[in-house]
Order: C-alpha cells, then sequence, then structure tokens
C-alpha cells in the first residue's frame, strides 16, 4: 500500500512479517527504512538549541521582533507560534493571523495523517 505525501511516497509493507513503513522522495529510486528515519528525525528535534517550556510572556510578546508594518518578524513554521497564548494568537492581525491559520491548519493535517498512517 502505497501513499503520496508532499514529495514523498509512504510504503506500508502490509504483506511482511514486521509490517513496517519505508520511504522515499519521488524521485528517487531507493526505500529508506521508514522507522530509521523517524529516529533520524527525533534525534535531530532532540538536538535543537531551543529550551523554551513556556509561553510568551506580555512583555516577551511585546518585544518580539517586527517588520516596519507591525506583522510580526517570527517563524511561524519553526516553533515559535506553538509559544503564543490564545490572548496574544487573538491579538494578531492580518498577515499574522494568516500565517497562524495556515500553520496550524498544516499542523492539524500532518497530525491526521500520522494518526491515520500509525492505524489510529
Amino acid at each position: 500500500m502505497e501513499h503520496f505525501y508532499k514529495g514523498w511516497i509512504i510504503e506500508r509493507m502490509i504483506d511482511s512479517d514486521d509490517k513496517h513503513f519505508n520511504l522515499r522522495p519521488e524521485y528517487e529510486e531507493h526505500w529508506t527504512d521508514g522507522a530509521q528515519t523517524l529516529r533520524d528525525a527525533k534525534a535531530m528535534i532532540d538536538e535543537l538549541p531551543s529550551e523554551r517550556t513556556e509561553f510568551f510572556s506580555s512583555l516577551e510578546f511585546k518585544n518580539l521582533a517586527r517588520y516596519d508594518n507591525g506583522d510580526l518578524h517570527v517563524d511561524f513554521w519553526n516553533e515559535d507560534f506553538i509559544w503564543l497564548t490564545d490572548a496574544q494568537k487573538d491579538r494578531l492581525t492580518g498577515d499574522d493571523q494568516t500565517r497562524l491559520d495556515n500553520c496550524e491548519e498544516e499542523l492539524a493535517w500532518d497530525m491526521a495523517a500520522l494518526e491515520q498512517e500509525m492505524g489510529g
């Protein structure tokens, strides 16, 4: 069974004894063991320098880097958006709100796809 996701082909090996996943970019011929890929990804994530464990304070939110037009100069596709409180999210406007909405929507889709792939 094969699934296509963002340029990757994910193959679920349901006929084998260990029922594992293989991955490969659409343009490559050789498969990569999905479990090892996930272990590698986890190791990379674990090495990220972020030590933040709490939401942005009001002062931190106020002092976030901003463009001349007032939009936040943060990487919503990284991890910055997860540290915004609901009240801070409610204060976003225009492009910031759109970027946050897009990021949260993609995260929800990714989580649903992962849950489906893992049989949950």
